[in-house]
C-alpha cells in the first residue's frame, strides 16, 4: 500500500477524537448536549476498560444511563465510540467498531456515523504493520467513507477524509488530489485540505506549484495540539523553494524554522526533520550545517513523551 513521501508526524489520538465531537458549535453559558455527554464520559472512565471488558460492555445500559442528554441514541453511541477510540484503536478495534455497528442499527442513513466509523478504521489501519488485519481495516474505512459521501456529497469534511484515505492507502495520485480539490470547492477555507493539496504537489515533485500551494495554507488553522503542523508546513515550504530554485527564499525559511527550534526545542519532537537535514547537509551546508548539528544534539537531551 502506498504511503506519502511527506512525513505527517505523530498522531494525537485524544485530539483526533475531540475534533469530531462537535465542540466547534457556538458555546452558550450552559453546557451543550455534546459538552455535557463528554463530561459524563470523562467521569465514567470507560476508556480505561480492558479490551475484553469493552467488548462485553452493555450498550443498552449505557443508552439508559445517558437518556438525560438530548441526543438520539445513535449519536450518544457515536460519542462513546470517539471517547474510547484512543484506547482501542488498533488490535482492539473490534471492540470499538461494535459500538458503531450498534449505532448504525439505530440510524444507518447517518452520514456522520459512517464518516466517523471510516475515520476510526483508518486510524486503526495506520496503527498496524502491513498485514491481513490492516488490509481488512483499510477496506472497511474505504467502504464507510464512500457510504458517508453517498449520503452527503456536499460535505467538505467527508471529501477531505476521502482524500486522506487515498493519500495514505490509495495508488492514484490524481484521484487523491481531486478529493482535496473537491473539499476546497465545497469549503475554500478548509486549511487541512489546502495543506494536503500542497503535500500532493510536493510528492509529485511539482516544486513551483507546491510552493504556491503551501503559501496558500492558512496557518491559523493549526492551533492547540495541532500547532506542530505549522513547523511541518515551514519545513516543507522551505524545501520546495530550494528544489524550485529559490535558494534565498529557502534559506530564509529554514533559518526561521531553526530559530523556532532554538527558542522552543520541544517543537522538534513532532518532526523527522528530513528536509532540514537534507538541505543542511547539501546545498545549504555552509549556512545551516553547524546549526543543524547543534539542534540534533539538543534534541537528544529532551525528555520526549
Amino acid at each position: 500500500m502506498s504511503r506519502s513521501a511527506v512525513l505527517s508526524g505523530r498522531i494525537d489520538a485524544r485530539d483526533r477524537a475531540k475534533q469530531r465531537r462537535r465542540l466547534d458549535r457556538a458555546l452558550r453559558p450552559e453546557l451543550s448536549p455534546y459538552e455535557a455527554i463528554w463530561a459524563w464520559l470523562e467521569r465514567s472512565k470507560l476508556d480505561e476498560l480492558a479490551p475484553n471488558g469493552m467488548g462485553r460492555f452493555d450498550l443498552n445500559a449505557y443508552l439508559m444511563r445517558t437518556g438525560e442528554f438530548s441526543l438520539p441514541p445513535a449519536e450518544r453511541l457515536r460519542q462513546l465510540a470517539m471517547f474510547v477510540e484512543p484506547s482501542f484503536t488498533a488490535l482492539a478495534h473490534p471492540a470499538l467498531d461494535r459500538i458503531y455497528e450498534a449505532a448504525l442499527r439505530y440510524d444507518d442513513a447517518s452520514a456522520e456515523l459512517w464518516h466517523s466509523r471510516g475515520i476510526s478504521a483508518k486510524y486503526a489501519a495506520e496503527s498496524l504493520e502491513d498485514g491481513a488485519q490492516q488490509s481488512k481495516l483499510v477496506a472497511l474505512s474505504r467502504r464507510c467513507l464512500y457510504r458517508a459521501w453517498e449520503l452527503q456529497p456536499d460535505d467538505a469534511g467527508i471529501a477531505y477524509s476521502m482524500g486522506l484515505w487515498h493519500y495514505f492507502f490509495g495508488e492514484d495520485r490524481d484521484e487523491t488530489a481531486e478529493w482535496f480539490e473537491r473539499a476546497l470547492r465545497l469549503e475554500p477555507g478548509h486549511g487541512y485540505a489546502r495543506l494536503y493539496r500542497a503535500h500532493c504537489l510536493h510528492d509529485a515533485a511539482r516544486w513551483a506549484e507546491a510552493v504556491e500551494a503551501y503559501e496558500a495554507v492558512p496557518l491559523n488553522t493549526f492551533t492547540g495540539p495541532k500547532a506542530w503542523l505549522v513547523d511541518l508546513h515551514l519545513e516543507a515550504l522551505a524545501y520546495c523553494r530550494l528544489r524550485a530554485g529559490d535558494r534565498d527564499g529557502s534559506l530564509a525559511g529554514f533559518d526561521a524554522l531553526c530559530t523556532r527550534f532554538e527558542k522552543e526545542p520541544m517543537r522538534m519532537q513532532w518532526l523527522a526533520l528530513v528536509y532540514l537535514r537534507e538541505a543542511s547537509q547539501g546545498e545549504l551546508k555552509e549556512e545551516l550545517g553547524a546549526r543543524f548539528n547543534k539542534l540534533i544534539e539538543l534534541s537528544k537531551t529532551l525528555e520526549l513523551p
